[in-house]
């Protein structure tokens, strides 16, 4: 029986030149949200908001929002990450008393596949690409391994829409197959990591570390002996 508004923080702060033109957008906007008693506003990712360094000054309205959030007239639910977070809310008491935090831990891989499947033929069709299944557990993967700043799902998704843009610009089918190296080339272009030393594929590489790494590092063959086994040893779960 509620209904869910959520916010576009750039419609909101756009052409507010002056402060007090902001803090009367969101006082409007807070008023309107309370005559709805169904009303339940959502803020995506609450950091942009919400202060968490002194360079974020200017853009902070945390104040405001917590302000209005005393007389307790509109209930809100905000995503935001585990660093911003404390920078942000826990050592803001003017918030911190006003949010419950419940913790979301990131998708397995079976069930993020199952997702991306399901939801797939979004992207296939604005896109022009087709991705099979096979291909789906590669992307999830490929996710999972190297994009280290976002969680699954949506590291997997960002790698699946990255796909199509490059797609869209650098083929004139009207539907291409999606491979693993179209995988490796969207990861690459989101991580930086050049393509051709992305593989899923570790056992390989775990035999060859101390190699590798001894080309590298002279005079420290029993630190890297030791860095290694542990490694590997990490890597079998023992």
């Amino acid at each position: 029986g509620r209904t869910i508004y959520k916010l576009d923080i750039i419609s909101l702060v756009s052409g507010t030149s002056f402060r007090g033109m902001l803090e009367s957008r969101i006082k409007e906007l807070f008023s309107q949200l309370s005559e709805r008693k169904d009303a339940i506003l959502f803020i995506d990712d609450m950091q942009s908001i919400i202060k968490t360094s002194t360079k974020d000054k200017d853009t902070d309205i945390s104040g405001i929002i917590g302000s209005i959030l005393n007389d307790g007239n509109v209930r809100v639910i905000g995503t935001i990450g585990y660093k911003d977070m404390k920078n942000g809310i826990e050592n803001n008491p003017n918030l911190s008393k006003k949010f419950y935090k419940l913790s979301l831990l990131p998708m397995s891989q079976p069930d993020t596949i199952n997702a991306i499947n399901e939801n797939k033929h979004y992207y296939e069709d604005y896109h022009k690409i087709s991705v099979g299944n096979d291909v789906t557990v590669k992307i999830v993967k490929y996710a999972e391994r190297f994009i280290t700043d976002s969680k699954l799902p949506n590291s997997a998704i960002d790698v699946l829409d990255t796909i199509g843009a490059i797609a869209q610009i650098d083929n004139n089918e009207i539907v291409k197959k999606i491979d693993e190296n179209d995988i490796k080339e969207a990861v690459s272009e989101i991580t930086g990591i050049p393509s051709n030393n992305l593989s899923t594929d570790e056992i390989e590489k775990l035999n060859n570390i101390e190699i590798s790494l001894k080309e590298s590092i002279v005079g420290q063959d029993t630190a890297i002996d030791t860095i290694c086994n542990n490694i590997k040893r990490h890597s079998t779960g023992i």
